[in-house]
């Protein structure tokens, strides 16, 4: 598991994978790669004025699924901010549009709004107030899967430190993304502790695959 090999594809050349032997385990990472939509229960905005990425994150890989990037006038002393406030409305309500079409709150369990300043706040008070007025019910009765968190910046590689932020780990408790890392987390600290209780045969393995137990069983042996 987690080894990978590299192919260029043309765009739209069809392909074939031939595999010896495919297990549940390698047929779940082919469907969770056709369309991640369907296992994805995180869904994330990073966002600063004037840029957005909404982005799905499964216990595997973050996929952007839209990226919103619009040029916003700037407050000025002494100047009416009427530009600016249309700006920021149209740069929400495509935000908004983006999560309507690409997030399915049936399945995810948790919505990370995370910028610097008081952006989330502001597009999370829009969100609210739109969905109200548009009876847009998907976010009304989602309302609390959405955190709001810190982040440095509203590019995408400011999403790994939101992760990362203690202050969310208990909202994210029930994702398959913080289950994953928290697995590989316990089993680097039981290395720490005592490597020997983290090599096993082949027959242990396939001893333990029969009994259908899972990793955590085997740790205790």
């Amino acid at each position: 598991m987690g080894a990978y090999h590299t192919l260029d594809l043309s765009l739209d050349e069809k392909f074939t994978i031939f595999k010896s032997e495919w297990d549940s385990i390698a047929l779940m990472l082919v469907e969770q790669a056709a369309d991640p939509t369907q296992h994805a229960d995180l869904a994330a905005v990073i966002m600063h004025e004037g840029l957005a990425y909404v982005c799905l994150v499964t216990s595997t890989t973050t996929i952007v699924r839209a990226k919103i990037d619009i040029n916003i006038p700037r407050k000025r002393p002494g100047l009416p901010t009427t530009q600016h406030e249309k700006g920021m409305t149209r740069f929400f309500e495509q935000i908004m549009q983006a999560l309507e079409r690409h997030v399915r709150f049936d399945i995810v369990k948790c919505v990370i709004l995370a910028s610097p300043g008081f952006v989330r706040e502001q597009f999370f008070d829009y969100l609210m107030q739109t969905s109200m007025k548009q009876d847009k019910r998907v976010f009304l009765e989602n309302k609390g899967k959405f955190v709001l968190v810190h982040s440095s910046s509203g590019h995408k590689h400011a999403l790994k430190e939101v992760l990362m932020d203690s202050s969310i780990q208990s909202k994210l408790a029930n994702t398959k993304a913080a289950a994953e890392v928290n697995a590989l987390n316990d089993f680097y600290q039981m290395l720490k502790v005592d490597q020997s209780r983290a090599f096993y045969g082949a027959v242990c393995g396939c001893m333990r695959m029969k009994h259908r137990r899972c990793v955590c069983a085997m740790r205790y042996v």
